[in-house]
């Protein structure tokens, strides 16, 4: 990003009145954040603008806050700013009605471009609501899928943690500048997440502290930025239900998890299940309803960093020894021959559950490793019955 171009979108993004909404009409109509900044007063003001935001637009510069957010920048090389014309932007963000209009952020900027599931719900999670959050995004990172949260207390971190108890990718979505990080009693898990390939995000200015409206206004970061949506736990008038209906609003799936009939905590899973929700009882559920737009999305791939290599001469069976496939999916190949198999005969031969090898034979499928033939049988791709 270059700097000046970075310098104009903080000028626009910083001015009282100009919401993203407006700030991406305009851009129907203009090329750039320049182009915006050096147009003709009566052409803005034909466009709808205001007396009082046009003033701002050709005469504050907010010299202060621009210098704050370079210095911010070169303090840390993993430190970012993608506004909304740049490359590394996710596609998934410039589709909703009021995208951000810059997002700062701290970690692995690649990771926003990968398949994310979002796993929300209460900060006052019971402890099976903390469970299941833990189990559900430690399966899913296990086959290539980013966790996407808000790093709040409850559901929000026990995801987080559940996806780096997995090593897997995480991104926090947050409702402060990136100079804080709120609640403080995360502070240590926010760098595990940085630490470990993820990346945190946000798209207020450096030094804004958490105020109600935030967090709900975030919520289309979260959802937008997934495929899906899981709640895990929502209390009647929750904000995680929020989140459900923008992922709903934006196309994407909703999954509740059901619970105890007398858990006020269940009561907005229940709602989103009665008006359309996707009931869910395990990980697995949730990947068999978006394998296909996984496969739609990453052209066979669900994490280029890792699985690029992993397909190429899949077939070949005195190669595949060689892919860095985790250990139980490497025992699973190595069972595999040269005829088709069952999954009862791979059970019996790797030790696996096979409701496991089913799972994990899914994702092998998506990736071109395996070949699925007539009867729930599985051959190695390249080979010949």
């Amino acid at each position: 990003m270059q700097k000046n171009n970075l310098d104009n979108w903080l000028r626009l993004s910083l001015i009282k009145g100009l919401g993203s909404v407006t700030i991406k009409g305009l851009l129907e109509h203009f090329d750039s954040a320049r182009d915006i900044i050096e147009a003709d007063v009566l052409q803005l003001k034909k466009l709808g603008l205001k007396q009082d935001i046009i003033k701002q637009l050709k005469n504050n510069d907010n010299t202060i806050q621009i210098n704050k957010t370079h210095q911010w920048l070169g303090e840390d090389k993993i430190n970012f700013a993608l506004c909304i014309d740049d490359k590394a932007y996710p596609e998934k963000l410039k589709q909703i009605d009021s995208p951000p209009i810059i997002l700062f952020g701290k970690g692995d900027v690649d990771v926003l471009n990968t398949c994310q599931i979002s796993v929300v719900g209460s900060r006052n999670a019971t402890p099976t609501g903390i469970e299941n959050a833990h189990a559900f995004s430690s399966y899913l990172v296990q086959y290539g899928l980013t966790v996407t949260s808000g790093l709040a207390l409850g559901i929000d971190a026990a995801s987080h943690v559940g996806a780096l108890a997995k090593k897997g990718l995480t991104v926090a979505v947050v409702a402060t500048g990136m100079d804080i990080i709120y609640p403080p009693q995360n502070t240590e898990l926010a760098h595990k997440i940085i630490k470990s390939g993820g990346c945190i995000i946000s798209e207020y200015q450096l030094g804004v502290a958490p105020r109600p409206q935030h967090f709900p206004q975030r919520n289309r970061i979260i959802s937008a930025l997934s495929l899906g949506v899981l709640v895990v736990e929502a209390a009647d008038k929750s904000g995680s239900l929020i989140t459900a209906r923008l992922a709903s609003e934006q196309g994407h799936e909703v999954f509740a998890i059901p619970g105890s009939i007398h858990n006020p905590q269940s009561r907005g899973c229940h709602k989103l299940i009665k008006t359309g929700a996707i009931l869910v009882e395990s990980g697995l559920d949730i990947f068999n309803e978006i394998a296909d737009l996984v496969n739609r999305e990453t052209k066979n791939t669900l994490n280029e960093k890792e699985i690029k290599e992993k397909t190429n001469n899949a077939g070949d069976k005195n190669t595949k020894n060689t892919k860095k496939f985790d250990v139980e999916y490497q025992k699973l190949l190595d069972c595999m021959e040269y005829e088709p198999q069952p999954l009862d005969i791979l059970h019996q031969r790797c030790g696996l559950p096979i409701d496991k090898i089913s799972s994990m034979m899914l994702m092998l499928e998506l990736q071109q490793v395996v070949t699925k033939h007539p009867g729930g049988m599985y051959l190695l791709s390249g080979k010949k019955e």
